[in-house]
Formats: C-alpha cells, sequence, structure tokens
C-alpha cells in the first residue's frame, strides 16, 4: 500500500503482531521512575523491525498516519490461562508509536478487542480504519 498522504486509507491497515506483553510487564518502578522491561525493550525491537520489513514491501505508509483511528485488535493468546483483553493494546500502541505507524495512540477514538482461542505463541491482529464519529453530543 502506498498512500500519497497521510490523513486517509484507501483500505483498512492490518498488522500481524507478535503477542504482547501484559501492561504489568511491559513498566517496572526503578529509583522512583518507571522505565520500560527488558520485556517491553524487546517487544518494541520486534515490532519496529516486522514495520520496518512492511514499509520496505510497500504495505504500509512511510509517514506516520496522523488522523482519528478506529482500531480492532484480534487477540490469540498462547496458551488458555485467564487474560484480560484490555491488558494488552498499551504495549503494542506504545510498539506502534514508537515505529511510526501513527504519531501517537491518543489517535485511536474507537477500541474494540476480541479475545479468541489459544495459538502456540500467541498473536495478535490490529486492523485500523480512519475513524468516523457520526454520533451527535447526547443532549444534557
Amino acid at each position: 500500500m502506498t498512500l500519497g498522504t497521510v490523513n486517509a486509507l484507501s483500505s483498512p491497515l492490518i498488522l500481524a503482531l507478535p503477542w504482547p506483553p501484559s501492561v504489568n510487564h511491559e513498566w517496572t518502578m526503578a529509583r522512583g521512575r518507571m522505565i520500560l522491561t527488558q520485556t517491553g525493550r524487546q517487544y518494541r525491537a520486534r515490532v519496529n523491525a516486522l514495520v520496518m520489513g512492511q514499509r520496505h514491501e510497500g504495505r504500509l505508509p512511510l509517514a506516520p498516519l496522523d488522523f482519528p483511528l478506529a482500531v480492532r485488535l484480534d487477540l490469540w493468546p498462547p496458551d488458555r490461562r485467564r487474560r484480560d483483553a484490555d491488558n494488552y493494546a498499551k504495549a503494542a500502541f506504545d510498539a506502534l508509536t514508537h515505529a511510526g505507524v501513527w504519531s501517537d495512540d491518543c489517535l485511536v477514538k474507537d477500541l474494540r478487542s476480541v479475545m479468541h482461542g489459544p495459538v502456540a505463541g500467541g498473536m495478535m491482529r490490529l486492523t485500523a480504519a480512519p475513524f468516523d464519529d457520526g454520533e451527535e453530543a447526547p443532549h444534557v
């Protein structure tokens, strides 16, 4: 996919990502401040390499997306342990921001997560499209 502009997508952006660390394992407190764990750094590096490869193949825009987005996360965990679907978006979104897929994850205005059955190693599929609110503010 090649884009002449970063304010529209001609089709949804779909990325297959490695299984992310839980928000509980991405950050830790050290000397009174929050730092990225080794697991978090390794995940960011894996996502960055994946994004660079996708860009090289012309399947991702070179410039960061910079408009409101609707995102769906399909999650296939690595095993049958109980998990909260909302604990996995943060690591993936931070890694995608760091890799320059979008300018900031605050652009995600509509987020939906679906937890599927386990697959070996786990994986995440992210589908992003322009967000269209189309809804009037509620009357107070």
